[in-house]
């Protein structure tokens, strides 16, 4: 699904859960997919340790520092751990809706996998909105 508050926003507050169902909201960016919205994050992360748990989501518009923009609705759904197609998908699509800032971000993730001499590699998930 689909709504024009979330196609609109350049960033959401996405919401996942531990284990003993403790929210935790991380702002990110999102790109329009044909089920719902794609999302990229580092395999490392623990938005995406937690969604390997429970792929249960909550969604809300907000600014780039996650605090909710005025009026903003959450929305619950699901989150699907994509496969390496589905990531290159999703990483293409983030990167084609926010231009140079997306391509610029890609760059200084690759910068920083090389600095901290390890892999640091992208995840994409794709969030099915009404799901939840």
């Amino acid at each position: 699904m689909h709504t024009a508050e979330l196609d609109e926003a350049k960033y959401i507050a996405l919401t996942t859960f531990r284990r003993h169902g403790t929210p935790v909201t991380t702002p990110v960016w999102l790109a329009p997919s044909a089920d719902g919205y794609y999302v990229t994050t580092g395999a490392a992360t623990g938005k995406y340790k937690r969604l390997r748990n429970d792929p249960t989501v909550e969604v809300t518009a907000c600014n780039s520092r996650g605090t909710p923009n005025p009026g903003a609705t959450t929305y619950t759904g699901t989150a699907e751990l994509l496969d390496e197609a589905g990531t290159d998908a999703a990483l293409k699509a983030v990167i084609d809706r926010y231009g140079l800032i997306g391509r610029l971000f890609q760059g200084f993730y690759a910068v920083q996998a090389k600095v901290l001499r390890r892999e640091l590699e992208n995840r994409g998930l794709e969030l099915h909105i009404g799901d939840g």
